[in-house]
């Protein structure tokens, strides 16, 4: 199975990283380079964002690392597209990857059909217990460390957010509009290095939490996002 990891120039370290345990588990791998979108020219991020869509959905603008995050797999995706690659396994670069990793891998290649709408996801980052084994489908997931996805789903993720109105993990959002099949397979064979990198989405920080807020404030904030959220179901039933 064809693998890409995604990587910023500047994260060498992650690369290393990420590089010593793909050679040791016997995975060959093709570097894909990420978006850095502060380094983007703002008619190209603002040609790659739907920001009113954004405001609808998340109720809050959206992050640099976002931007890049989204732009890195579509991207991608676009490769998939033009090159006519069935299927693909995208990791980014934060990355611990289990033994049994090119074990599950393997078996998802199997099991695949690249004609469908399929994405399997090799983290688990949904609600399914650790003490499953298999490939089962599955309604929801957060989190694009590690993935597989057929050609057909890459188009279909294409279509639906680009430019971008949601974040690219954003898995139950396009199940739940019937562009993509999503299935877990367990045990999960990733997870993210959370304690050996800083994350790319540290302007987060920015955001404030409605915890925080006062009554008023608050009030202000549910009042937003409940029109928002109407605004955003009446486009989508608009685009079906």
């Amino acid at each position: 199975m064809q693998t890409y990891l995604i990587n910023l120039d500047k994260d060498k370290e992650r690369l290393a990283a990420a590089d010593v345990q793909l050679k040791k588990l016997g995975v060959d791998y093709e570097r894909f380079p990420a978006v850095y979108a502060k380094e983007l020219p703002q008619a190209e991020r603002d040609a790659s964002v739907n920001y009113f869509r954004w405001w609808c959905c998340l109720g809050r603008k959206i992050l640099l690392g976002e931007i890049g995050c989204a732009l890195s797999h579509y991207r991608l995706y676009q490769k998939m597209i033009i090159d006519n690659i069935p299927y693909a396994c995208i990791l980014e670069d934060d990355i611990i990857l289990k033994d049994n990793f090119k074990e599950t891998v393997d078996k998802v290649d199997k099991w695949l059909n690249s004609s469908e709408s399929q994405v399997v996801l090799l983290s688990n980052h949904t609600n399914e217990p650790e003490g499953k084994e298999g490939i089962g489908e599955i309604q929801n997931g957060l989190c694009t460390e590690s993935y597989i996805i057929t050609l057909p789903a890459a188009k279909a993720l294409l279509k639906e957010n680009f430019p971008i109105k949601v974040p690219c993990d954003y898995w139950a959002r396009w199940v739940k509009h019937g562009a993509i099949k999503l299935y877990l397979a367990m045990p999960s064979v990733c997870t993210q290095n959370f304690d050996g990198f800083v994350s790319n989405m540290a302007d987060s920080a920015n955001i404030q939490s409605v915890k925080n807020m006062n009554f008023v404030l608050r009030f202000i904030h549910s009042a937003k996002r409940a029109i928002g959220i109407s605004l955003d179901s009446l486009f989508c039933a608009m685009e079906k």
